[in-house]
């Protein structure tokens, strides 16, 4: 379950490491101001301006793209940022120190990480080979590169026995548990212990999220594709499970993002609408109703100013433009952060905050956490592991806590 956060380090390895401060970030780096409500880019000593935010416009074309979006060019090697008519170059900007992290993710027993170098590490247990090292070893208790020991990693996804990546040349990788086709390689064919490529060998995915038995993944044209099992419809085509990608059923072309739960798919798309399909059981879709949804059904505010989703086991997590943080579904431990354990919520609740500067969110099993666009990291929810991390093991948060050190340079955070 992938966290996008809005630090994005550019892929420059090899340059020294600078550091711009309010907020901490390296050299590459972007930033979106919610104060000036300008995008901002480090170019080694400081965030330099580099035009408005989101704005007005119809959007940005090749890719797709809403107003205020930011897209690294993989071409011209700059990022640019979506003026709300055109992809507008951000750069030359410098690059994080070569062997940084640049993004994470954590599943259900392992933790995958690319590095600014593209290459790609994954740790903890192989069970199903989802560790891609070329074999199951059993637990690793530090990073191993992937067996293709490739540089051109760009984002990474782990779900529960299964691991999915996309490369900076579009291409999709998948290695793992292949019992439901979450794969995506034509066939389940049993674990698979190296990357192995999706069937379509298309060039134009743009990113991916694992679940825990399916798959889905958006590409560049804003179109959305699911697939592995589809007992609970999370797939969200109307069919049964797939072994490829299969367009999910309204083959909308404005899809932006998307992230794969245990039994149920949330997406937002770029006119900041959100959508959710498969299981119900909790309220985790917030249809306002309940009852599972086979097809992408609307969450009932029909808001339009969503930002990004987070669907966790049982609960799904959800940050607004204006920087609100609602949550909704299950709440037996409080993962729901709305200050009580209230029940099974069917619609958005705000986090009992009412904060306006949280820049992403993680949903995991039964506990949460979320960054701000100060840099500080909260959780809520279950605590009895300590994965609250406010320096205390057992009971629950109901509200957001701060994590211990009360650190301001969190750029992301991943949970499962």
């Amino acid at each position: 379950m992938l966290v996008v956060a809005l630090l994005f380090c550019g892929p420059g390895a090899g340059r020294a490491l600078a550091v711009c401060a309010s907020p901490a970030g390296n050299a590459g780096d972007i930033y979106y101001n919610t104060t000036s409500k300008i995008v901002q880019y480090c170019n080694g000593t400081s965030w330099i301006a580099t035009g408005k935010g989101p704005g007005t416009g119809g959007g940005c074309a090749s890719p797709a793209g809403a107003a205020g979006d930011i897209f690294y060019n993989t071409t011209s090697r700059v990022p640019q940022f979506c003026n709300g008519n055109e992809w507008v170059a951000m750069g030359p900007v410098g690059g994080a120190a070569k062997g940084a992290w640049k993004q994470v993710s954590a599943g259900l027993w392992n933790t995958c990480a690319v590095k600014t170098n593209g290459a790609l590490y994954c740790w903890g247990s192989d069970s199903d080979g989802q560790l891609g090292n070329g074999a199951t070893t059993g637990n690793q208790t530090s990073p191993v590169q992937e067996s293709t020991a490739a540089t051109d990693w760009a984002s990474v996804s782990v779900g529960a026995t299964h691991t999915c990546a996309v490369k900076t040349n579009g291409t999709l990788y998948c290695w793992g548990d292949d019992t439901y086709g979450e794969l995506g390689n034509g066939a389940t064919t049993g674990d698979q212990a190296s990357p192995v490529q999706e069937s379509t060998a298309a060039t134009d995915w743009a990113s991916v999220s694992a679940g825990v038995d399916h798959t889905c993944a958006v590409k560049t044209n804003g179109t959305l594709y699911c697939w592995g099992e589809n007992f609970d419809d999370q797939l969200g085509t109307g069919g049964s499970d797939a072994v490829s990608p299969t367009q999910e059923f309204t083959a909308a072309t404005d899809w932006v993002s998307v992230s794969a739960g245990t039994t149920h798919t949330c997406a937002v798309k770029t006119n900041g609408t959100l959508y959710c399909w498969g299981n119900d059981a909790t309220g985790q879709l917030a249809n306002g109703a309940g009852g599972d949804q086979a097809f992408a059904t609307q969450e009932s505010t029909a808001a339009t100013n969503w930002a990004s989703v987070s669907a966790g086991v049982d609960h799904t997590c959800a940050v607004k433009t204006n920087g609100t943080l609602y949550c909704w579904g299950a709440d037996g431990n409080g993962q729901l952060g709305n200050g009580a354990t209230t029940g099974n919520q069917v619609n958005p609740v705000q986090e009992s905050t009412a904060a306006t500067n949280w820049a992403s969110v993680a949903a995991g099993d039964i506990h949460t956490c979320a960054v701000k666009t100060n840099g500080t990291l909260y959780c809520w929810g279950d605590d009895t592991n300590g994965q609250i991390g406010n320096g205390t093991t057992g009971g629950r948060q109901v509200s957001p806590v701060q994590e211990s050190t009360a650190a301001t340079d969190w750029a992301s955070v991943a949970v499962d």
